[in-house]
């Protein structure tokens, strides 16, 4: 509930402002309001949906990218065993092999 909260106090001052031709910050929201195609807008609750949806996405993917990190060096001692300037490009190898 905190998000849709954020988002729509967000989404509906930017909004205003637009309105009203006083600056706002260069930001994805503000290119939303303003993006138009075939002369159509998105709607502020549609906004307000992708940014909810963005959020989510982002931690849904870290949260799986992490999980994974974690159990190839639990698995993988070639991995933990790394310099540390080569555990990084070595998990993503090691990442991306796995998943392909």
């Amino acid at each position: 509930m905190e998000l849709v909260q954020y988002f729509t106090a967000t989404v509906e001052r930017l909004y205003g402002a637009l309105e009203k031709s006083e600056p706002v910050p260069d930001s994805l929201i503000t290119a939303l309001l303003k993006a138009e195609v075939d002369g159509e807008q998105l709607t502020l609750d549609e906004i307000i949906r992708f940014c909810i949806t963005l959020v989510v996405a982002g931690s849904e993917t870290t949260t799986f990218l992490l999980g994974n990190l974690l159990y190839n060096l639990a698995t993988m001692p070639e991995i933990s065993f790394c310099p540390k300037d080569e555990m990084v490009p070595v998990c993503l190898k090691v990442a991306i092999a796995r998943r392909s």
